[in-house]
């Protein structure tokens, strides 16, 4: 009976790792996108807004859910979010129920810095960073259990 374990075992993994992965899971930006993240700052066209609160923070689950809050605030913002990552630069979609309204950002994740930035017009930039045309938020990535 102890020689079919391993047998057995080898088996149940090959199935698992046989099993079809869906089209839109993209594995490196799901691990590096979820999370909480902090608003460490903001730039719009390019010039840093000196006054953006301290206290706001996204968040992205692993279920396509999007939650922007801000501490001591009772309002919060909640959406559905999309990305491709192909793009360059990555795309993400933030859809509100129903997909009525939908915001195009563009994105790039770091480690602990994840930069996402929403062009005002139908233009997509070159590439995320501080530009003109285009609205950055700077988040740091806030350690799990905080």
């Amino acid at each position: 009976m102890s020689r079919l374990a391993p047998v057995a075992l080898a088996v149940l993994v090959g199935h698992a790792a046989a099993a079809p992965v869906p089209k839109d899971f993209r594995p490196n930006d799901a691990k590096a996108i979820v999370g909480k993240w902090h608003v460490d700052s903001v730039h719009d066209d390019g010039v840093l807004y000196p006054t953006y609160p301290t206290n706001v923070f996204f968040a992205f689950d692993g279920d396509g859910g999007f939650v922007q809050t801000a501490t001591g605030e009772r309002n919060v913002f909640r959406r559905a979010y999309a990305y491709d990552p192909t793009g360059t630069p990555r795309r993400m979609t933030l859809l509100e129920k129903g997909a009525i309204i939908q915001q195009k950002w563009v994105y790039a994740v770091c480690g602990d810095t994840l930069l996402m930035g929403y062009p005002k017009g139908d233009a997509v930039p070159d590439a995320v960073g501080p530009t003109k045309g285009v609205l950055l938020y700077t988040l740091s990535r806030v350690p799990a259990g905080k």
